[in-house]
């Protein structure tokens, strides 16, 4: 990737950067528009998989520090491998909108795959589960539920951020200031 920095430097950067730029790398893939512009860009094309069908839940828990601990290491202890991924976000809840806690699992494979896969997540007991009745999404359709948060009126803009593994020892903390933030 070729980024122009909000110093105006030219830099490119890679899965092989190191130092400052390694930080830059993982930062530009979770919330780029923070942290520069990105001039061009050389990516990996995948064939399709299932017949453009994937699996996907987003599963909402309490937000206790325990809590959010137990699932931060869950994600630590986790091969997710290439058919597999998780996002942990807060976000606030329907219908009340308090701060929430939530992890977005996505599954290239059969619904009984995926609950194997993922049994971990599902084991720590989340208190509601959202997407389809059996998780299966077209290709096309996998960011959909973000639609309706991308019109004016919708969600605010917002940031996030990208890494392989999150310590659970971080999580209380960025509770707080997601909470007094928000």
């Amino acid at each position: 990737m070729r980024v122009v920095t909000a110093k105006g430097d030219l830099v490119e950067i890679s899965n092989d950067s190191t130092g400052d730029e390694k930080d830059l790398w993982y930062a530009m893939r979770g919330a780029g528009h923070s942290f520069g512009l990105v001039v061009s860009i050389k990516t990996k094309v995948y064939p399709e998989m299932n017949g453009g069908m994937h699996w996907t839940k987003l599963l909402i828990f309490q937000p206790t520090p325990g809590k959010m601990e137990e699932i931060a290491q869950v994600g630590v202890d986790m091969d997710f491998g290439d058919r597999s991924s998780s996002i942990m976000f807060f976000r606030p809840l329907p219908p009340t909108g308090e701060p929430g806690f939530a992890v977005a699992l996505w599954y290239a494979g059969t619904p009984d795959e995926a609950k194997a896969h993922f049994a971990p997540y599902f084991a720590a007991g989340p208190v509601a589960e959202m997407g389809a009745p059996d998780g299966v999404t077209p290709a096309v359709k996998l960011n959909a539920p973000a639609d309706a948060n991308s019109k004016k009126g919708g969600r605010k803009p917002c940031a996030g951020v990208s890494c392989k593994k999150i310590g659970p020892e971080v999580m209380v903390p960025i509770w707080e200031l997601y909470t007094s933030f928000v």
